[in-house]
């Protein structure tokens, strides 16, 4: 209980000088700002693994390789602004490049989004298939139906034939999008983009959108058609 006291007088100490509106333009050498990652526990500071043995594989681990100026929004009114963040998909894991130094967030439930590339990130857990599935999602959509996007990464192991001398002698890092659909009761589920299994997602309202889709030529297979499709059907 003590523990938790302190924590809590340190956040309230530190959140008086860290609110910002999004046009905020924040001070990123003050010493307090550092004091406050580190105090309240949200971010740790390492070496990256992936770093030191870059070379033993192809493709990578990051989203996008280099670091890109973003924000992040944590403890509902804290956002710390024009940060250098990277997203590593397989260690599912959100870094931030300060002074030259590497850390990432240790207690992601703490964050409330991530603004990255002009990808807006979420932290959630959600059971599907009876498993705990977490980690970093991109809303696509608000409202009766939530499209969610999931970038994944799988490490796949190297195809060489010594005997043959063929096939790739590094493993690989391979990045997919996987999509998710959240209704109002909250329920989860994977989903394709393929039109027969998004149609039945919108139960009597499947004619409907069906033609909206058809009379604005958009296709159930594109991210961003999608987008359209189901931004429509959240509006009736």
């Amino acid at each position: 209980m003590k523990k938790f006291t302190i924590t809590m007088f340190i956040l309230a100490l530190f959140a008086t000088n860290f609110v910002f509106s999004q046009d905020t333009q924040d001070d990123l050498n003050r010493p307090q700002f550092m004091e406050y990652i580190t105090q309240a526990g949200i971010f740790t500071f390492y070496i990256p693994d992936a770093e030191k043995q870059k070379s033993d594989f192809n493709g990578s681990p990051y989203l996008y390789d280099d670091f890109s100026p973003g924000y992040i929004l944590v403890d509902d009114s804290i956002l710390i602004n024009n940060i250098e963040l990277r997203y590593n998909v397989f260690a599912e894991q959100m870094q931030m490049k300060y002074q030259n130094k590497v850390s990432s967030i240790a207690v992601p439930d703490r964050v409330n989004k991530v603004v990255l590339n002009n990808e807006i990130f979420n932290y959630l857990k959600f059971f599907l298939k009876d498993k705990i599935q977490k980690g970093y999602f991109c809303k696509l959509t608000k409202g009766k139906l939530t499209l969610l996007k999931k970038y994944k990464c799988e490490l796949i192991g190297s195809s060489y034939n010594k005997a043959l001398d063929a096939g790739n002698k590094n493993s690989t890092f391979s990045i997919k999008k996987y999509y998710y659909i959240l209704d109002s009761k909250k329920n989860i589920s994977e989903v394709k983009l393929r039109k027969k299994k998004i149609l039945k997602l919108f139960s009597d309202k499947k004619d409907i959108v069906k033609k909206y889709a058809d009379d604005n030529n958009l296709s159930f297979r594109k991210e961003k058609d999608l987008i359209k499709i189901i931004n429509y059907y959240n509006s009736l």
